[in-house]
């Protein structure tokens, strides 16, 4: 199970409403199961029932998260 405060779990439901109707996607970043950071991307299907996040989105957030811990 993750453990998220409730910032990140509002973050993610923000997310969320926004992209509606369509699929969501984002990065959870963390240690075991506590959730750190949350980085919210785009839906590169653009789809209510595919969701795929472009493999730049994850190596920029991958970079950005490096260079932050």
């Amino acid at each position: 199970m993750l453990i998220l405060n409730e910032q990140q779990a509002s973050q993610l439901i923000v997310h969320a409403k926004e992209g509606a109707p369509d699929e969501v996607c984002g990065l959870l970043v963390g240690k075991a199961e506590k959730v750190e950071k949350v980085y919210p991307t785009t839906n590169a299907d653009k789809s209510p029932v595919s969701f795929s996040i472009e493999g730049a989105d994850v190596i920029k957030i991958t970079k950005e998260d490096r260079k932050s811990t």
